[in-house]
């Protein structure tokens, strides 16, 4: 919404008087703070894409992928790319070992009487999907080293475009 006031300057003995224009941001989603991404500004609108991943592993490769994406075909998109991604790679036995949306995802491992067992836990955070990780680990074998990778975090995107 655009406006137009006067403000007044005082300068010693004088008063001067003179237009300011002001803009507004009028439509703002139910709970959302004027002036966040979320409200429309001067004739735009946001535009949220929801953010999605996927992890996909090979048993014989030993080997994880994962893809992420902004409003990439949804969690279908993402898992299909990165099954791709595992089958390019010469693997024959590729699944897929968890999906996510707006949020963070961590994988691991843990060796049980010689068998690798992966593990794939979601979070707000980084820090909070790697705990789920090393708790999982524990639940499956105490004593054993857990190995957790790094963190992947996707969050929404949002774009300012104009009103068509």
């Amino acid at each position: 919404m655009y406006s137009r006031f006067f403000a007044l300057l005082f300068s010693g003995f004088s008063i001067l008087l003179f237009p300011v224009d002001s803009f507004s941001q009028p439509r703002c989603p139910l709970g959302t703070m004027p002036g966040s991404m979320d409200c429309s500004v001067r004739g735009h609108h946001v535009v949220r894409y929801e953010g999605y991943g996927a992890y996909v592993k090979s048993m014989s490769g030993d080997t994880t992928y994962w893809v992420t994406g902004a409003d990439s075909g949804g969690l279908a998109g993402v898992t299909a790319d990165a099954m791709t991604a595992c089958l390019r790679a010469g693997n024959d036995d590729c699944e897929v070992l968890g999906t996510w949306r707006n949020s963070c995802a961590s994988v691991g491992s843990v060796n049980l009487e010689g068998i690798k067992h992966r593990i794939f836990r979601t979070g707000s955070n980084g820090r909070a999907s790697r705990r789920a990780v090393r708790q999982e680990c524990s639940a499956i074998s105490p004593s054993a080293e857990c190995k957790v990778h790094k963190a992947v975090c996707i969050d929404f995107r949002t774009d300012l475009v104009p009103y068509y």
